[in-house]
C-alpha cells in the first residue's frame, strides 16, 4: 500500500488546523467498514504530532491493483488537464496505465490555468482516455498558463477548506485559502524563527512549497519514515495533535491509502 504518500499527506495536514486534544493509547484492534477488524499501532510522536498505523496481521493474497496520482503522473501514465473549454469546476484525467487510479478528495494539483482541489474521491478505471473530475479553485487571481497539471502531493490542509468543499462553495474555499495562507506564514515564521514574508500569489500551493514550511515538513517526514517497518500489511494512517506550548493547535483528520 502507498503508506509513504500517506505520511506526506498527514504531515502537511497536521501543520495547521483548529482544535486539539491529547493523544490516547491505541486499542489493539479497530473495526473499519469494508475491511473488518484491523490492528492499530501507535502513537508514533514527533513534536506536536501523533500518528497511528492501521494494518492487517497477515498479507492478502495479492496487492490491490491501483496507483496514486503522484505515481501515475511521475510514470507518465496519468495526466490531469484543463477541459477543452476550460472551466474552474471541472478537469479531465487520463489514465493510460493498466491499474486503477485512486484520486483522494481534497487532493491538490498545481499548474493549468490555476491551481485546483479535487471535490471528491474517485477511482478511474485502467485505460480511461478522458474522464471528467469536479474541482475547486485554490488560486483566485490567476487564469493563465498551460493546460497540464502536476501533483502537489498534498491534501487541502485547512479544515475550513474541506468544509467549503463539502458544501460546494467556491467563495468559501477562496476565503479559507486566504485564512490558511496568513496563519501558515505566521506559524512557520514563529516555529523557524524567521521573519514572516508576504505572499506573492493567491494559491495555497505557495505556502506548501515555502522554504520554511518544507524545512518543518522534512523533520516530520524523517521522524515518521520508518513507522510501518515490521508491520505485515499497513493499510492507512490517522493523526492526532499533541498540545505543547509554542505549537499551533490542530484538528483531527484521517488519510486512508
Amino acid at each position: 500500500m502507498k503508506i509513504a504518500a500517506g505520511v506526506g499527506f498527514i504531515c502537511a495536514m497536521a501543520f495547521l488546523a483548529a482544535t486539539a486534544a491529547e493523544p490516547k493509547q491505541a486499542r489493539e484492534t479497530v473495526s473499519v467498514p469494508g475491511l473488518g477488524e484491523l490492528a492499530l499501532a501507535g502513537p508514533f510522536t514527533h513534536r506536536n504530532l501523533a500518528v497511528y498505523v492501521f494494518y492487517r496481521t497477515e498479507k492478502p493474497g495479492r496487492e490491490p491493483a491501483y496507483i496514486t496520482l503522484e505515481e501515475g503522473i511521475k510514470s507518465g501514465d496519468v495526466k490531469i488537464t484543463e477541459m477543452e473549454q476550460e472551466q474552474v469546476g471541472r478537469l479531465v484525467v487520463s489514465n493510460n496505465s493498466d491499474k486503477r487510479l485512486f484520486l483522494h478528495v481534497g487532493e491538490l494539483v498545481h499548474g493549468g490555468k490555476q491551481d485546483r482541489m479535487l471535490q471528491t474521491s474517485l477511482v478511474i478505471p485502467p485505460k480511461s482516455p478522458k474522464a471528467p473530475i469536479p474541482s475547486f479553485c485554490v488560486e483566485q487571481s490567476r487564469w493563465s498558463g498551460k493546460k497540464e497539471f502536476a501533483a502537489a502531493r498534498m491534501i487541502a490542509p485547512s479544515s475550513g477548506m474541506k468544509q467549503s468543499n463539502l458544501y460546494r462553495d467556491q467563495g468559501a474555499v477562496w476565503h479559507n485559502v486566504g485564512r490558511y495562507k496568513r496563519s501558515a506564514r505566521e506559524s512557520a515564521g514563529a516555529l523557524t524563527g524567521t521573519a514572516t514574508r508576504p505572499s506573492r500569489t493567491s494559491s495555497v500551493h505557495e505556502e506548501l512549497s515555502d522554504r520554511d514550511f518544507k524545512k518543518l515538513m522534512s523533520g516530520y517526514e524523517s521522524a515518521m519514515a520508518d513507522i510501518t517497518k515490521g508491520l505485515p500489511c499497513p493499510l492507512g494512517l490517522a493523526y492526532q495533535p499533541v498540545v505543547k506550548v509554542g505549537f499551533p493547535q490542530q484538528s483531527r483528520h484521517m488519510a486512508d491509502e
